[in-house]
């Protein structure tokens, strides 16, 4: 969509930003489950995003015919597990942790600085939905995307957000999930870079002092 918008210009942007505002919002609507325990499920599906198999169901790997890897391929498709027939439609979150790497692209836009007011914002309201297991997954893209926010909008104006985004990365830098953490840690030392180190902790304090103690630890790595 990002791609739409730098072919067809401003005539697009309107299109592309209402699209970006409405799926942002779709964490609203995530249920709480967990995806770990859903089964393949044949059909197609939107994003061609497939359902793994239930891992921890004793009675799914009890008393069963023990075969070689890969000897499921041939009933599930010549592709495996990668057959387009194994698809469903994607979760909520999912749709959202999509559009947050769309609105880092069209960051980089310059006919897109104006709604990018707008779109930073929705970005920060969706880590305010913790009611769901993978949320940390979308924390992880926020983090990966951030620095990319920040520089496409330039410093002045990404000063603006910043403290929208505090609570979430160090909630991820705490987290035990490694790639989120990790991801968090190089935001963190991204944003240092191009804010400078003073600046950020400077911004860092005045929202939550207690912060400062794990920032210092990353920034001075």
């Amino acid at each position: 969509m990002a791609n739409v918008v730098k072919t067809y210009g401003s005539e697009a942007v309107g299109f592309v930003t209402e699209k970006a505002k409405d799926k942002l919002k779709a964490v609203e609507n995530q249920e709480n489950t967990d995806n770990r325990f859903a089964g393949l499920e044949k059909g197609a599906g939107l994003f061609g995003v497939i359902k793994r198999q239930r891992d921890n169901d004793v009675e799914l790997h009890s008393n069963q015919t023990m075969y070689s890897c890969g000897s499921l391929a041939p009933k599930m498709g010549r592709g495996g597990c990668s057959n387009s027939h194994f698809k469903r439609p994607s979760q909520p979150w999912e749709i959202t942790d999509g559009c947050i790497y769309l609105v880092a692209e069209l960051s980089k836009l310059q006919t897109t600085q104006e709604q990018m007011k707008v779109l930073i914002p929705f970005m920060a309201e969706t880590a305010k939905h913790r009611h769901y297991s993978q949320y940390l997954q979308l924390y992880e893209s926020i983090c990966k995307q951030l620095p990319v926010v920040a520089k496409g909008v330039g410093k002045k104006n990404f000063k603006t957000y910043i403290e929208a985004f505090l609570d979430p990365v160090f909630h991820s830098l705490t987290s035990e999930n490694a790639l989120t953490s990790t991801a968090a840690g190089e935001c963190i030392q991204e944003l240092a870079k191009f804010l400078g180190p003073s600046i950020l902790r400077g911004r860092v304090e005045l929202y939550n002092s207690s912060y400062l103690t794990i920032l210092d630890d990353y920034i001075h790595r």
